[in-house]
C-alpha cells in the first residue's frame, strides 16, 4: 500500500474527532459546511488546501505511523495543535468522496487553482496587466505586495526607491486587528524576500542600510498592531538575521559598526540589536568588541544608584540591558569583586538581592551570601523568596534552630501543603518531627474553625478540609484523609484521588461520591462538563453493581435526571452512554 493510499484510509470522521477533540471538530464541521475550503488537492502523499478563516490558512494532512497528522499556519497550528482548519480540510475531502468526485481513481478533480491557472494562461499580456492594475486599485495590500516585487526586480542600486517600497509595506492606516494580521505579515515577509534577493546578488552594503531603515519602520508599526500571536517578533528576528549576513558579506569597519549598532540599540524601545555583543563577535573582532565595551561602560556609569525600596521605572529597558552587559564583561574578565559592585548599583527590589546571593553562593562564598541575604530580609521583610533561601543557607551553616524558626514563620504566613512539607522535612532531620507536625496540624485546624465560624474563605485558604486531606494523602494515611474529607469536604481533585485509592476495597462508599461530583459537574453547563459527568456516572454504576447496590444507584441517577432534565445535551449524552 502506498503512502497516499494509507493517508486516504486514515482520513475518517472518527480519526478527525480523535485528534482534534469534539470542540475543534464541531468548528471545523461548520467551516466545511460553509464551503470555506479551497484549492483541495494532493501533493505526493499529502492532502493540501486553503481554508478561509480570519485569514487564508494553508493546511496539510498526512499519515505518520498509522496516525492522522496535520499542519496549519494558523496560530493554533503553529503550536502543533490539530485545529478546525485541518478538520475542515479532511471533511471537505470526505464530502467529495461521498458525492462521487474521483470515485474510480481516488483522485480529486481539478482544483480551483488549476481552473484559475488555465484561464490566466489564455489571457493576452495586455489583459493580464490591466487585470493586475485594477486589482491594485481595489486592494491596497495587493498593491503593496506588487510594489515590493517591482522594486526588488527592477532596481539594482536605487536605495530611495527601495526605501519607499519598505515604507509602503510597513505603513498602517489606523490599527491592524488580529483578523488582519496575516495579510500584513505576508507583506513584511515579502520585503524580507526582496532584501534576501538583493543580498544574494551581492548588494550587502545596500541591504545593511535597508534593514536598519526597515527596523525603524518596524518600531513604528508594532505600536499599531495586535501582535498577540508574535508574528512581528518573527519579522524582527528575520531582519536581525539578514543584517548579520549582510555584515559578514560586506565586512564593514568593525569599530564603526560597533558604534552604529550601540547607538541604534540605545535609541530603540523594542530591543533592537540587544544581543549584538554576542551575535556580532565574529564580525567585530577584538577591536569592535573593545569599542563596544567602552561605550557600554560610559553609558552605564551615567545610571543612578538605586537604594532599597526606591523605584527604577526603566530597570527593564536600557538600564537593565546595560547592567546585564556589564556583568557579562566582569565574568569574561573573571573579576568577581567588580561584578558585585555592578550588582549593588540597583537594590530596588528583593530580586536584586537574590542575584547577589546566588552569585556569592556560586563562587563558594557562603558567609558572604548569608550576609547579603540578611541585608535583603532587613530591607524587604516578609519576602518569601528571600526567607526560603535563608532557610537553605542557614541549614548549610548548621544554624538549624534559626532555619526551623523561619520555616514556621513561612508556614504561619501561608499554610499550604508545600510550606508544611518544607517544615516537617526539616524537623524530621532534627528529630523533632512529632512536635512540629502536631503544632502545624493544630494551627491548621484552628484556622479552619475560624473560617467556618465566619462562613467564608480567606485569600487562598478555604473553609473545607482540603489542606488536611492533602497532608494525610502525602503522608500515606489514606484512611485519615478519607475521614477528613467526609467530615469537612475537600476539592474535587482530592475527592477523585481519594476515590481512586478507595474504590477497589470500598466500592459502596465511593460510588455515591462519584454521583455527587457528577452532579456538580453538570452545574458548569457546558458540553465538556456533561461528558465528564457522564463518565463519572458510568464509573459509579459499575461500582454500585459490584457491591449489589444497583437499586440505590438507579434512584440517585433518577434524581439527577429530574434535576437536570432541561439540559438537553446532558440528557442526550446519558442516553448515548446507555444510562
Amino acid at each position: 500500500m502506498t503512502d497516499l493510499e494509507k493517508l486516504k484510509q486514515t482520513i475518517t470522521v472518527g480519526n478527525l474527532v480523535a485528534v482534534a477533540g469534539s470542540t475543534y471538530f464541531q468548528r471545523g464541521e461548520g467551516y466545511a459546511d460553509d464551503g470555506l475550503v479551497r484549492n483541495l488537492h494532493f501533493e505526493e502523499d499529502q492532502l493540501c488546501a486553503l481554508v478561509d478563516g480570519t485569514s487564508l490558512y494553508e493546511t496539510v494532512l498526512f499519515e505518520m505511523d498509522g496516525e492522522l497528522e496535520g499542519e496549519c499556519d494558523c496560530p493554533l497550528g503553529r503550536r502543533d495543535e490539530f485545529c478546525k482548519h485541518l478538520v475542515a480540510t479532511g471533511l471537505a475531502w470526505l464530502a467529495l468522496q461521498e458525492a462521487g468526485a474521483g470515485a474510480s481513481t481516488g483522485e480529486i478533480d481539478r482544483s480551483d487553482g488549476d481552473v484559475l491557472e488555465g484561464w490566466l494562461k489564455k489571457l493576452k499580456k495586455a489583459e493580464l496587466v490591466e487585470l493586475i492594475q485594477n486589482q491594485c486599485l481595489e486592494d491596497l495590500d495587493f498593491f503593496d505586495r506588487m510594489l515590493v516585487r517591482a522594486a526588488g526586480a527592477g532596481t539594482s542600486g536605487d536605495l530611495g526607491e527601495l526605501k519607499r517600497m519598505i515604507q509602503q509595506s510597513y505603513r498602517i492606516n489606523g490599527f491592524v486587528d488580529w483578523r488582519n494580521t496575516g495579510n500584513y505579515y505576508r507583506k513584511l515577509e515579502q520585503v524580507d524576500d526582496t532584501l534576501r534577493g538583493l543580498l544574494e546578488s551581492g548588494q550587502a552594503g545596500a541591504v545593511i542600510e535597508l534593514v536598519e531603515y526597515a527596523m525603524k519602520r518596524w518600531e513604528t508599526a508594532i505600536q499599531h498592531i495586535d501582535d498577540s500571536d508574535g508574528g512581528m517578533g518573527m519579522v524582527r528576528d528575520e531582519l536581525h538575521e539578514l543584517h548579520r549576513k549582510a555584515c559578514r558579506m560586506a565586512n564593514p569597519d568593525p569599530v564603526k559598526l560597533a558604534e552604529r549598532l550601540f547607538k541604534l540599540t540605545l535609541a530603540s524601545g523594542w530591543e533592537m540589536f540587544y544581543t549584538a555583543y554576542d551575535h556580532y563577535a565574529d564580525i567585530w573582532k577584538l577591536k569592535g568588541r573593545n569599542r563596544y565595551r567602552e561605550l557600554v561602560e560610559v553609558e552605564w556609569n551615567k545610571l543612578p544608584r538605586v537604594k532599597p525600596g526606591e523605584k527604577e521605572p526603566t530597570c527593564y529597558g536600557t538600564p537593565g540591558w546595560l547592567s546585564r552587559l556589564m556583568v557579562q564583561f566582569t565574568q569574561e574578565d573573571d573579576d568577581f569583586e567588580r561584578e558585585l559592585e555592578i550588582l549593588q548599583r540597583d537594590l530596588s527590589g528583593p530580586w536584586n538581592f537574590h542575584k547577589i546571593v546566588d552569585r556569592c553562593e556560586e563562587m563558594k562564598q557562603l558567609d558572604r551570601a548569608v550576609e547579603w541575604l540578611e541585608k535583603g530580609i532587613g530591607h524587604y521583610q516578609g519576602d518569601n523568596g528571600l526567607e526560603e533561601k535563608c532557610v537553605e543557607l542557614y541549614w548549610k551553616q548548621k544554624r538549624h534552630d534559626e532555619a526551623l524558626a523561619i520555616c514556621w514563620k513561612l508556614f504561619e504566613r501561608r499554610q499550604t501543603l508545600d510550606t508544611y512539607k518544607r517544615l516537617v522535612i526539616r524537623a524530621k532531620q532534627r528529630k523533632g518531627l512529632e512536635e512540629w507536625r502536631a503544632k502545624s496540624l493544630e494551627s491548621i485546624r484552628a484556622g479552619i474553625a475560624v473560617r467556618k465560624k465566619e462562613k467564608r474563605s480567606r485569600y487562598w485558604y478555604s473553609a473545607d478540609h482540603s489542606l488536611l486531606v492533602g497532608i494525610f494523602l502525602w503522608e500515606g494515611d489514606h484512611e485519615q484523609a478519607w475521614q477528613e474529607a467526609l467530615s469537612g469536604d475537600c476539592s474535587t481533585g482530592l475527592w477523585l484521588e481519594l476515590c481512586r485509592k478507595r474504590e477497589q476495597e470500598h466500592p459502596g462508599e465511593v460510588f455515591p461520591i462519584y454521583l455527587e461530583l457528577a452532579n456538580k459537574e453538570v452545574e458548569r453547563r457546558n458540553n465538556d462538563a456533561y461528558h465528564s459527568a457522564v463518565q463519572k456516572i458510568k464509573e459509579a454504576g459499575e461500582l454500585a453493581a459490584r457491591c449489589n447496590q444497583s437499586e440505590q444507584f438507579d434512584a440517585k441517577l433518577e434524581s439527577i435526571r429530574t434535576a437536570h432534565k432541561p439540559k438537553r445535551n446532558f440528557m442526550k449524552y446519558l442516553v448515548e452512554s446507555g444510562l
